[in-house]
């Protein structure tokens, strides 16, 4: 039944209400009463971090992980896609990833020379890796898996979307002229700045070749046998053994170096991803594989330290070349493609 006051006639709900406050004084404390509990509830809130636990590190699923290694890939293409190239910031990044692998080598190096052991030394490498992602720089070996990832991405969305969809082909298509600009400009970057760095540090070790030598011959000993053994040990054995055998070790290498990229976007906190990335990278350090951007620094140093062991012919054919192909294919094969074909059916359009 409706009643009816100065304002006029109140609604079903109202009279519901009133059959639950029959007078205004309990009406008016009822509601006081919840105001201030409110009120005190406010400042007696379960902290969020209790309410909802955040997982260690706040890792990421693998899902995930694929699609923002996916993301990053178109990224990195379309920096250096012929369309909108911006070569100069590119090969900038990628310098700094070159000198960054050259600071770290080198440490792992002279604590060989001061008595470490390979394991010890090997733990010291993944720094520079480590601060290369965390900075957003370029490094070739970690795109050799990203850009195939977004390209077949790019292929899937195209079919899934259908082929006569011109707006989709333009907005996720890779192709194949972007991945490959984009390997040879960070490549040549990582390049650039592997050699910076060899010169300044040869300049400041050396004294530009014036100093004695025996104030830095443990270290140039350590130098000398490591690039000796990544030249003329693939050579000595000789033929396709020794030459597939750097490239096998270059496979290897990048197996776990895109899986160090991979496992860098596993987590939300910044010690969660430098726990990852330390992983994989200190895997493949201390077990001695081929890093075709780390060899662009030591084995122009050993040559600047002048080892007389190697020539720069013998550093191309039986190092440079095979060990960048085995990184490629490790790269592509047996990390981009082989998750992606994994979380694909998982992706949506």
């Amino acid at each position: 039944m409706n009643t009816k006051n100065g304002h006029g006639a109140s609604s079903s709900s109202d009279e519901d209400e009133l059959e639950l406050a029959p007078s205004n004084h309990n009406n008016t404390k009822h509601k006081a009463d919840i105001k201030h509990a409110s009120h005190h509830a406010k400042y007696q809130q379960i902290p969020s971090s209790q309410s909802n636990p955040i997982a260690p590190f706040d890792s990421v699923d693998p899902l995930n992980i694929v699609k923002t290694a996916i993301k990053i890939g178109y990224k990195k293409a379309q920096s250096t896609s012929l369309s909108s190239f911006g070569g100069g910031r590119i090969i900038m990044k990628a310098m700094m990833s070159g000198a960054y692998l050259g600071f770290t080598i080198t440490l792992s190096l002279y604590a060989r020379s001061l008595g470490w052991d390979a394991v010890a030394a090997g733990l010291l490498f993944p720094m520079g890796f480590v601060m290369l992602i965390l900075m957003g720089n370029d490094l070739a070996t970690g795109n050799f898996a990203l850009l195939p990832m977004a390209y077949l991405d790019g292929l899937r969305k195209d079919k899934g979307r259908g082929k006569g969809n011109k707006q989709s082909t333009n907005e996720y298509r890779v192709s194949i002229m972007d991945i490959l600009v984009n390997w040879f400009v960070v490549y040549i970057g990582n390049f650039l700045g592997a050699l910076l760095f060899l010169f300044l540090v040869w300049g400041g070790m050396t004294h530009f070749g014036g100093r004695d030598e025996s104030k830095y011959s443990d270290y140039k000993d350590v130098l000398c046998l490591v690039t000796e053994s990544k030249t003329l040990g693939y050579k000595s054995t000789g033929g396709a053994q020794g030459w597939f055998a750097a490239l096998f070790n270059g496979i290897l290498c990048n197996w776990m170096v895109t899986m160090g990229v991979l496992l860098a976007f596993s987590s939300k906190s910044t010690i969660g991803r430098i726990f990852a990335m330390y992983i994989p990278i200190t895997i493949f350090i201390t077990l001695g594989f081929e890093h075709s951007i780390v060899n662009l620094y030591l084995l122009p140093a050993g040559l600047s330290y002048e080892c007389d062991t190697y020539n720069t012919g013998e550093w191309w054919i039986w190092n440079q070349i095979p060990v960048t192909l085995g990184n490629i294919i490790g790269g592509i094969c047996l990390t981009g493609l082989w998750y992606y074909f994994i979380w694909s059916p998982k992706l949506s359009l």
